[in-house]
């Protein structure tokens, strides 16, 4: 009796073998955790500032931005990030992120662009608008404010933002 996933993948694509899928996805399980593992410290450090840089980083940027005392010191940790395969060098010598990880550190922000915030801001910022327009709705309607909904709404957003500006001051750099 086959499994309903195995006939999925039978399905979608005949020529793909079931157990080298399985192999596929246990190799890339094994990168992250190796990732995970290799990029703690001043390594992750260097990522984070490689990562949140809008444009190629040099070793001269990397050592300033992180203020090592020799550019030796910022090329180590730029060409681990390389041999991990998470940063890549271009022919000016700068690197750039080749894809976007998700170390544990990086779990509890977002990335917009060029901005990096704490994921609580977002839920903080929910919170404080559902609290305002519900004493908006209240006023211009003349109802009466359920105290409860404010206690339990007021409690949201001061945890949120309590955990935001934790998050934020614990950060990496």
């Amino acid at each position: 009796m086959t499994s309903f996933r195995q006939r999925l993948l039978r399905r979608m694509s005949p020529a793909i073998d079931p157990i080298e899928v399985r192999l596929n996805l246990a190799a890339k399980a094994e990168d992250a955790r190796v990732i995970e593992s290799e990029l703690k410290g001043t390594t992750l450090r260097v990522y984070w500032e490689v990562f949140k840089s809008p444009k190629p980083l040099g070793v001269r940027q990397v050592q300033r931005l992180i203020r090592f005392s020799s550019p030796s010191t910022a090329l180590y940790h730029l060409e681990k990030l390389r041999e991990l395969g998470v940063a890549r060098k271009d022919e000016h010598g700068r690197y750039q992120p080749v894809e976007e990880i998700k170390p544990s550190q990086f779990r509890m922000f977002l990335r917009i662009g060029r901005i990096i915030l704490p994921r609580f801001v977002f839920y903080a910022v929910f919170f404080v608008a559902a609290i305002f327009m519900y004493i908006a709705q209240s006023l211009l309607t003349g109802s009466e404010t359920n105290v409860m909904a404010l206690i339990f709404g007021s409690s949201a957003a001061l945890v949120c933002v309590y955990e935001a500006i934790r998050i934020w001051r614990d950060k990496i750099v």
